[in-house]
Order: structure tokens, then sequence, then C-alpha cells
């Protein structure tokens, strides 16, 4: 690919050329540096400063073709001075443009841009929208040069709206491929592989545009020579049939004078009558042979011009196929462009949901910390109150006793809270990464329930495991695992009281199912419409006044997903709570 893009960008450095006529002396021969400075100094001191200019800049040219880059500067600095004393604006541009191109090929592309930036304004000014073409791509090639990629990506942009604006298959074809060059030095291969693929497209038209135009040429320079052809023969037989015509015509009265002198000299006035009337029959005779000729050149003409229409038929059918096959090539080029068109409108659009993606989450962030805030502010104030008393001594040891009991849950809820949403913010900034491996799940699920055993007898609560199988391999992340069976046991915990929490496992199809059933307070349909949603965070008390943030099984629903598994929950008030989710058995892969 690098050596299409190669190709692509050798294809563009016509933008950074110049056209110069080969000048000559009066004596015929080639101008040299000291010709030019001579002449231009010469018209200087006559006052032409226009033709003074002109050669200045055909000195510029030259030590620019030597690599004087220096001398070739100096000349151009010159060549505006003459014509800002003329006030020639547009010689003065093109001269700007010109020290641009010699200050890229210096690689100085600083100065190169700071004169392609002048030139850009000039020629907006003068609406000419292909030069503005012209000087948008050059700056476009700058910045790229200066690995201003983005800057080089807005230029060409800016670009190709112009070309198509004015429906220009030549500037738009390049303007793609000087994208697709960028992007590719960029590292977007996604977008070099699209603009790519519409600089072909567009190359293919011009080529298809170029190669109809000679076929049109060569066509019509044949039909411009058959017309030639035809009204020559026409011209031809017309000037055949005016000579046949005065042919007989004199060989008729030359006929008739040679016949009186001799009736005059030989004939009696009988065979003089004779002769006369057979010259008679002749005369009719001739007369009859020319109507023939007469009618011949009439049909002759008659056909010329059935061909000359037939051709012209001919022509015009020709004509309405070319108009034809422009107007397909011109619908199929619109439905490129509208397709471009619906891409941007899909882009912008998918931008849009993506701001309104990031606006909600960023306000369910925000609910979020406050209420974390005030879930820690609580705990910690009477923790330094309790520091307070116990620095002065306002506690007996059992009342010290029962508060730290209190503290210590407090002290564990917090620990679960900061647990959870240290894991929460790790996932929302996508800095928590999946390590799948085979592992047994039995050992995850009873060292949470030596975790939780404390926290659970004190609520009189019993955990069991609940499993046909001693061993349960899963493929999946171990730590996330552990974690989704942490909260959710700990949420059982939360609503019930004196009761029972059971683990059960089930193989179903492909999969290990596995559901955590409490006896505790159950839920109504509301309330579990509103588990798992960013949008709503629902969370209420337990039946020790737990306070809990949500997060929990928010991690859990984004956890479970990581593995392509399911999270749900049924439940009724009063009669308990039951969470199921299901995980991969042992990957095929890792047999």
């Amino acid at each position: 690919m690098k050596l299409v893009i190669l190709f692509l960008y050798l294809l563009f450095v016509p933008f950074f050329s110049y056209t110069q006529t080969v000048e000559q002396t009066k004596d015929g021969r080639k101008m040299l540096i000291g010709d030019y400075l001579q002449a231009s100094e010469m018209k200087k001191n006559e006052g032409d400063y226009k033709e003074a200019s002109h050669l200045m800049n055909g000195a510029a040219i030259w030590y620019w073709e030597q690599k004087q880059y220096d001398k070739s500067i100096n000349c151009f600095q010159q060549s505006i001075k003459l014509n800002e004393i003329i006030n020639n604006e547009q010689a003065i541009i093109r001269i700007k443009n010109n020290l641009g191109m010699i200050y890229a090929d210096l690689r100085q592309y600083e100065l190169a841009y700071e004169y392609f930036v002048l030139v850009l304004e000039e020629r907006k000014k003068n609406k000419e929208p292909i030069s503005i073409i012209a000087s948008l791509v050059n700056i476009s090639v700058i910045t790229n040069n200066l690995k201003q990629y983005d800057k080089s990506i807005d230029y060409l942009n800016e670009a190709l709206v112009l070309a198509l604006r004015i429906r220009d298959a030549e500037q738009m074809r390049s303007c793609y491929g000087m994208l697709a060059e960028v992007f590719e030095k960029k590292g977007d291969t996604q977008n070099m592989l699209k603009y790519f693929e519409l600089y072909k497209i567009f190359h293919e038209k011009t080529q298809r545009d170029k190669i109809t135009k000679v076929q049109i040429t060569a066509e019509e320079a044949k039909l411009r020579a058959k017309v030639l052809e035809l009204e020559n023969q026409m011209k031809d037989n017309r000037l055949l049939e005016k000579d046949t015509l005065i042919a007989e015509q004199e060989r008729e009265l030359q006929g008739l004078t040679l016949a009186q002198q001799v009736l005059l000299r030989t004939m009696s006035k009988r065979a003089m009558l004779l002769e006369i009337a057979e010259d008679k029959i002749k005369i009719k005779d001739l007369q009859l042979r020319e109507q023939k000729i007469v009618n011949e050149l009439e049909t002759l003409r008659h056909n010329n011009i059935r061909n000359i229409l037939s051709m012209a038929l001919g022509f015009s059918l020709i004509i309405a196929a070319i108009l034809w096959q422009k107007n397909k090539e011109r619908e199929a080029t619109n439905l490129v462009l509208e397709a471009h068109k619906k891409q941007l409108i899909e882009q912008s659009n998918t931008l849009l949901m993506q701001a309104e993606e990031l606006k909600e989450t960023n306000k369910v962030k925000d609910k979020l910390f406050s209420l974390v805030a005030h879930d820690l502010r609580n705990p910690l104030n009477s923790l330094k109150g309790v520091f307070f008393l116990v620095q002065n001594d306002s506690l007996s040891l059992e009342e010290l006793q029962d508060i730290m009991s209190k503290i210590e849950k407090e002290v564990l809820r917090i620990d679960e809270m900061m647990a959870n949403l240290l894991f929460w913010a790790q996932s929302q900034l996508s800095s928590i990464q999946t390590k799948m491996q085979n592992f047994d799940v039995i050992p995850i699920i009873y060292d949470n329930f030596r975790l939780l055993e404390q926290v659970a007898s004190s609520k009189n609560i019993s955990l069991t495991c609940d499993s046909k199988q001693e061993t349960m391999m899963i493929y999946a992340d171990i730590n996330q695992i552990r974690i989704i069976i942490r909260n959710l046991v700990t949420n059982a915990i939360k609503f019930t009281e004196k009761g029972k929490i059971t683990i059960y496992v089930n193989e179903i199809a492909n999969d290990w199912q596995i559901e955590i059933k409490d006896t505790g307070v159950g839920m109504n349909e509301d309330q579990i419409a509103k588990l798992f949603h960013t949008n709503t965070h629902f969370t209420t008390q337990g039946t020790a006044s737990e306070k809990g943030s949500g997060l929990g099984l928010l991690l859990c629903k984004e956890f479970v997903e990581n593995h392509h598994g399911k999270i749900w929950v049924t439940s009724k008030v009063g009669e308990g709570t039951s969470f199921f989710f299901t995980i991969l058995q042992v990957s095929t892969s890792q047999n």
C-alpha cells in the first residue's frame, strides 16, 4: 500500500511546478542569464516595467533550474518591486506562489507555508475555483510534510468541497488521492482505504472521459472529411454538366453553320429543305440526349443529398449516444456523491448520539459520586466523633466495645463500596482487561462465604452451596467472577434477616447457570424493573438500615456481559429473591 500511496504523491507533484516558455534572442539562440538581466534592465530604463518584470522572472526561473536558489529568490523579489510600481497584483500573486515552491524545494516548509497562505487569501478574493483548489492542495502538501496531518486534512476537505461544487472530476480525484496519502501517514488505515477507493473511482472516470473525448474528435474529423468529399463530388458533377452542355451547344452551332454553307453551294432548294429537316431531327435528338443528361444529373444530386442526410442522421445518433453515456456517468457520479453525503450524515448522527450518550453517562457519574460522597461523609463524621470521645476518655470499655462493633460494620461497608467504586471507575475508563482462563468456581464461592460469614452471622443468616458437581470448571476472568459472586451474596445479606442464602449451580446446554437465592424481603415489579440501569440508579436500605451506592449490581451486569453471559432476577415481596447469571464452561480451545 505504501507503494500505491507513493505513486499518488508523485501524481500530485504538478501542483508544485511552473511553466516558462523558452525565449530566444533576435539572432535565434536560446536566452542565457546575462541576456535576461541585460534585457530587463533595458526595459526598466525605457519605463516598460511589465516587460522588465517578465524578463526578470525569466532570469529567476533560469537560476531555479540551475538550483541557484538564493539568486532565483533575489530575482523574484526584484520582479515583485517592478510589478508594485504598476500595481500588477496578479503577477505579484504568481511570483509569491513561485517563492513558496522554491522554499518547498529547499524543505523550508514554514516559509513555504507563509507564502502559500498569502497566495490563497488573494485568490479567494478573485473567486477563481481552480486556482483556489491549487493553493489549498499546495498548503496541504506543506502541512503534510510538517506532520500537521489534521491541518492537511482540513485544507484538502475545503478543496474537495469546492471541487464538488464546480463538479470537476479531475480535481476531486486529486483531493481523494491526497486524502488517502495523508491518512496513510497518520496511521488511519480505515479512512486511507475509503479515500483510496474514491480516488480509484474518479481516476477511472477521468480516464474514460479522456478516451471518449478523443473518440468524439476522431469521429467528427471523419464526418467532416466525408461531407467535404461529397461537396467536392457535387461541384465536379455540376462542372461536368456545364461542360457537357457547352460542348453540345458548340458542336450544334458549328454543325449548322457548315451545313448551311454546303447547302448554299451544292444543293438544290429541295435538297436543302431535306437537309434542314434532317438537321432538325438531329437537333431534336440532341435535345433528348441533353434532357437525359439533365435528368441523370438531377438523380445524382438527389442521391448526394440523401447520402448527406443519412450521414447527418448517423452523426446525430452518435452525438445522442455520447450525450446519453455522459448523462449515465453523471448519474453515477451523483450516486457516489449522494453516498458520500449520506455517509457524512450518518457519521454526524453517530457523533450526536455518542455525545448524547456521553452526556447521560456524565449525569449518571455525577449522581453516583454525589451519593458515594454523601455515604462516606456520615461514617467518617461518626469515626471523628468516636476518636474525639476516646481521646477525652469519655467512653467506658463496654461502650467502646459496642461502638467498635458498629464501626467495624461501617468500615466493612465502606471497604466494599470503595472496592466497587474502584472497579466501576476502571471499567468506565476501559482500563480493566478481561483475562480468560480455566478454573474451578466452587472454591471461589466458599472463599466469599468465609469473607462474608461474620456479617451474615450477625443477622442470623446461613450460607450454603448446593451443587451436584464437586468441581465446576469454567472459562472466565477469575477476579471478575469473584466480584460478581461477592456482590450478589452481599446484596442478599443486606435484604435478609434470620434466613438462608443458597447458591445453586446447574448445567444448562454449554453454560453453567449460577443462582444466588435468599429468603429476604423480596421486591415488587417496579423495583425489579429499575435494576441494572445506570440512568435509574436504584438502591434502597437493607433490613438493618444498611446503605449502598448501587454500583454492585452495575458491576455484576457489566462483568457478566464481558463474558457474553446473561444476568436476571426473579422475586416476590415477602418470599425472597433469586439472582441468576450464566457463564461458559471450560473453553474447548484450552482442552
